[in-house]
């Protein structure tokens, strides 16, 4: 039974408040028919992490009253040290460096009591009848919010009254929106760059959807992915545009079990560096995978600093085997490491090359395939040695003594796909004894298994679409199976390490409940994963660049 003592208050729980506009049905112009749908997704989606919505609903098709009526309101309802959203869809234009939202009775008429004289706003008329942006935002701030967040889905064009007859002067409108000044600790979003239009009014919204409900991530980790995905989508025709100025070290949206924390007895003992990201003997920078031998010797690959380094056990600082030289074999990049103990070899993933290296020492090295997108590496009990291809979306098996040219394809290999035949972007790899292959299938957010000499793979992971659920898995990466087909899984963009049993529908949570961060129970982008003989768990926590040591806990048996 949890008693009290068990759980503790989370200091950074504090209130979250939005308002969710949705502007569809304007007087004149085009209408703008995902609007309404935009808002009503986001408002739910708001309010499934945590937050109070204005009124308890979006606000829909606003007149100009409503508009400064419901500011006002918004307004005076926040709180200082509130965590603010604000979400705009709808027409949105600048005027003299100004910007502007625009509310649906978008009309004047010129002369009192002509019908016929009706238009639509001309750019100088944005300043007596629309919703000034800088100064919501100025008026926000003064609020003292321990942050605000504003997301505007305006990225199609609103067109003047005068603006045909303005470019037949030779005189051009800009459009879209001008750069905007972030108060402190906020941070403003517009789904087109400045200047910018497109004819999409629901891309950004849709992506931002997707991401909005990562618990424990920081904001800037958000934004920064749809940014990514938005891009992506689009060829590139729509960029989106990134203000901040934030102070806060962390501002999550969704931080799951932010008021009351179960206490872990999951703490890390730091076993190689922990210094700060570096380059000295001490330190690593965005360590990925690592190999423990039957000493407890740490192979790591730390991949920012190019370099291959070796952390003998209860050691303070590490030795370089490879890399970090001016030779041919320097590496670029590598992604993960093995030692070849029949050899006394390490061979490595030299994924910026695009190429698999073999370091005897620092005068004897080999390259053992060349032209390949490898990343993860594994080894099985004959000595053949397994490598995929995040590219080509496949893994291969090889003879490496016998300088095999192509290798044998035994998973994936099929395009990118989702399909039980197919992965994308397979990374980390695993060889159990019966030559089983186990593939973190990226980008499907699964752990695939390929049965020797299958034409297909099995789900033994995850499958279930990106997300933080127990039957969920967000971009895996480093895996191991033991004895008992225990399935180990660095969840890297949860920042956790689950177990799953084949056949289960759901895995369970071995480090990583108490959500990113720094501390001896967290975790922040875990990457590489393995057990030593006695079933201690060392992980490659790669934002944290260190390896963290969690000795085999009760009720976590390995």
């Amino acid at each position: 039974m949890d008693t009290l003592k068990d759980f503790y208050f989370d200091e950074n729980y504090r209130p979250k408040f939005a308002l969710v506009i949705g502007n569809s049905t304007y007087n004149m112009g085009d209408h703008l028919p995902n609007s309404i749908n935009n808002a009503k997704q986001m408002c739910l989606s708001l309010k499934q992490i945590g937050f109070d919505i204005l009124d308890g609903e979006e606000q829909i098709n606003l007149n100009l009253q409503d508009f400064q009526r419901i500011l006002e309101h918004f307004i005076d309802s926040i709180e200082e040290n509130d965590l603010v959203v604000f979400y705009y869809s709808g027409y949105g234009r600048q005027w003299n460096n100004r910007n502007y939202l625009i509310p649906i009775d978008n009309s004047i008429q010129d002369i009192e009591g002509d019908p016929t004289s009706i238009r639509t706003y001309s750019g100088s008329d944005l300043e007596s009848y629309a919703i000034d942006l800088e100064d919501l935002l100025e008026t926000i701030h003064a609020k003292k919010p321990f942050a605000s967040v504003c997301f505007l889905e305006s990225s199609k064009l609103y067109s003047f009254h005068d603006e045909l007859c303005a470019e037949s002067r030779n005189e051009i409108y800009p459009k879209g929106f001008t750069s905007i000044r972030a108060e402190i600790n906020s941070f403003v979003v517009f789904s087109c760059s400045l200047n910018q239009i497109t004819n999409n009014d629901s891309l950004f919204t849709r992506i931002l959807l997707t991401y909005l409900q990562t618990p424990n991530k920081d904001i800037r980790w958000i934004l920064f992915r749809v940014q990514y995905e938005v891009d992506r989508i689009s060829n590139s025709k729509q960029v989106l545009y990134l203000n901040t100025n934030l102070t806060h070290k962390m501002i999550c949206l969704f931080q799951q079990n932010s008021i009351l924390k179960r206490r872990s007895n999951q703490n890390a003992q730091t076993v190689a560096g922990g210094n700060r990201k570096g380059y000295k003997l001490n330190q690593l920078d965005g360590p990925r995978g690592i190999f423990v031998d039957e000493q407890k010797n740490i192979y790591i690959t730390d991949s920012l600093n190019h370099r291959i380094v070796q952390w003998k056990y209860n050691e303070k600082h590490g030795q370089i085997l490879a890399g970090g030289g001016d030779r041919i074999y320097k590496l670029n990049n590598p992604k993960d490491v093995v030692v070849d103990e029949f050899n006394h070899s390490v061979i490595i993933a030299d994924c910026g090359n695009r190429r698999v290296v073999r370091w005897f020492n620092k005068n004897y090295q080999e390259i053992l395939i060349e032209n390949i997108n490898c990343y993860g590496l594994a080894m099985d009990k004959f000595g053949f040695l397994y490598v995929s291809d995040c590219q080509k979306n496949e893994v291969r098996r090889w003879k490496i003594e016998e300088k095999e040219k192509v290798g044998t394809l035994v998973a994936g290999g099929k395009g990118n796909g989702d399909k039980l035949n197919q992965l994308s972007y397979p990374t980390y790899i695993f060889v159990d004894e019966e030559q089983s292959v186990y593939v973190s299938d990226t980008l499907n957010h699964r752990v695939m298994k390929w049965r020797k000499d299958a034409k297909e793979g099995i789900i033994v992971a995850g499958g279930n679409g990106e997300g933080n659920d127990l039957d969920q898995l967000f971009s895996p990466a480093g895996l191991f199976v033991d004895q008992r087909r225990q399935i180990y899984i660095c969840d890297c963009a949860n920042d956790r390490i689950m177990r799953w049993l084949e056949g289960q529908e759901e895995g369970a949570i071995v480090v990583g409940e108490n959500g990113e961060g720094s501390q001896a129970n967290q975790l922040y982008s875990p990457y590489g994963l393995s057990f030593d003989l006695e079933g201690n768990l060392y992980v490659a926590d790669s934002e944290n660049n260190r390896i963290q040591k969690f000795e085999k806990l009760s009720g976590y048996d390995n």
